[in-house]
């Protein structure tokens, strides 16, 4: 059975034979459910319960974000223009970041806290700089958006395996850049910063994009999934002896 779920509404007008029929984009049932998991998690991962407990909360960590960038990558669609993705995204994933921290400002302008400051914090976009840190996901999603849609002409092999030694790379680099660029103290007109990473979070940039990239080529497997009860069970004890 084809996991594609095609959703029919019919409304009828005047009461006569005709009828106006909407077709919804069609829907992959068991990765709805994996995003709802995955939601879950996030929200669990911030959790009092997942913050006071070392093992839960590294286990939720160690999978629960690179699931969302797989997932990302899995719908990202290469053949339409780069403005169009670029107004597409900035609509999906901008829009609610910037309108979200407006509406919350007046809460923060009751602290004292500098209009000035709270703007350049949001523009800045990393989980230290903004209100609501696990929101640094949307404009760091974006940037891989405009990241990918440059590179993947250049990463598309014929052999896969090529693709897939080019992936691990990136993730490597990537984690060896990782904290570069994060509390590096600067010294601005004699007075001391300390850098809260990169702007929109680009020091991760590598490793948000591999992940990104492994949805991207393994789409076709992931949307027609079949189950290899032998690799999900060494997947499962692997999970747990790391």
């Amino acid at each position: 059975m084809n996991n594609k779920i095609l959703v029919k509404h019919y409304f009828n007008l005047d009461g006569g034979d005709n009828a106006l029929v909407k077709i919804c984009k069609p829907r992959v049932l068991h990765l709805d459910i994996t995003k709802g998991i995955g939601i879950l998690l996030i929200v669990f991962g911030h959790n009092y319960i997942a913050n006071n407990n070392l093992k839960l909360f590294n286990i939720i960590y160690s999978f629960h974000v690179p699931l969302f960038f797989i997932l990302a990558g899995v719908f990202i669609k290469r053949e339409v223009s780069f403005r169009e993705m670029l107004i597409k995204k900035a609509d999906s994933l901008l829009k609610p970041y910037f309108v979200t921290f407006m509406l919350i400002y007046p809460l923060y302008a009751l602290k004292g806290n500098s209009f000035l400051e709270y703007v350049a914090g949001i523009l800045y976009g990393t989980s230290a700089t903004i209100p609501w840190g696990p929101l640094w996901f949307l404009p760091n999603l974006f940037l891989i958006y405009v990241f990918v849609y440059f590179i993947i002409p250049y990463i598309t092999h014929k052999n896969r395996f090529i693709s897939i030694i080019f992936i691990l790379l990136m993730l490597f680099i990537g984690s060896l850049f990782l904290d570069r660029f994060y509390q590096i103290r600067l010294n601005i007109f004699d007075k001391n910063y300390f850098l809260p990473g990169l702007p929109l979070s680009a020091d991760v940039l590598l490793i948000s994009s591999s992940f990104f990239l492994m949805g991207y080529y393994m789409r076709e497997r992931i949307i027609d999934i079949k189950v290899n009860y032998i690799l999900l069970m060494i997947s499962v004890l692997l999970f747990f002896l790391i």
